[in-house]
């Protein structure tokens, strides 16, 4: 929760120098708390609902039903570290969007997610139980460090900066800097996302029924 928070305060001592580079730093705050508490809190969280509900089906609710409620609590926790970074952000740098670029960049930042999220069931409904939350930090610093929300773009091996283009968290990243930084219309990004939201919908959809019918003895 404090992670982005903390990060934005340490580049706008060495980093931030003039409003867009504040603006850039915390739409990569904000895309960071997202994708953090997409996978450590929704994805392992429906992780440990699962292997609670095939230990005891009688004890526990249906999967099915518990996506809603770890999905708030994600968003919660998502929230609050987006708030503690833009009170840094307000704080200690110069900031600066137009009310109209705010509301464009927390859109973006809601309906990107998609993929993000939807990677998350996948990893709650085919891994292991017990290995979700590792396999969800895995991908979770492959999401992050190589797409410029850990370290800045230019702070990455050129390498490393193309591969990453076949992460989802790379276009989620650009369609949030691209208001913040008055960049034209991600439109390449929004459909590499669109994309990702289909294969990654059709594997979080295949995993639930997958787990339902592993529980299909015990009357779920």
């Amino acid at each position: 929760m404090f992670a982005p928070a903390a990060l934005l305060g340490f580049f706008a001592v060495t980093r931030v120098t003039e409003p867009l580079s504040a603006n850039f730093f915390l739409a990569s705050a904000a895309a960071l708390a997202i994708v953090g508490a997409s996978l450590n809190q929704f994805g392992t969280g429906l992780a440990t609902d699962r292997a609670l509900r095939q230990a005891d089906p009688s004890a526990h609710p249906p999967l099915a039903g518990r996506i809603a409620e770890r999905g708030i609590r994600a968003w919660i926790i998502a929230g609050t570290a987006i708030a503690l970074a833009l009170i840094v952000a307000i704080v200690f740098t110069p900031v600066s969007m137009r009310v109209g670029t705010w509301l464009l960049v927390g859109f973006s930042l809601l309906i990107g997610s998609a993929p993000v999220v939807l990677g998350a069931m996948c990893i709650a409904f085919w891994a292991r139980p017990e290995a979700a939350r590792t396999i969800a930090n895995i991908v979770l610093l492959f999401l992050c460090f190589g797409v410029g929300l850990v370290l800045p773009p230019w702070s990455l091996s050129r390498f490393v900066w193309q591969a990453s283009v076949v992460l989802p968290s790379r276009h989620y990243a650009d369609i949030a800097w691209a208001p913040a930084l008055g960049w034209d219309f991600a439109l390449e990004n929004w459909a590499w996302l669109a994309l990702f939201t289909a294969v990654l919908g059709t594997g979080a959809v295949l995993g639930l029924r997958r787990a339902q019918r592993q529980q299909a003895p015990a009357h779920d």
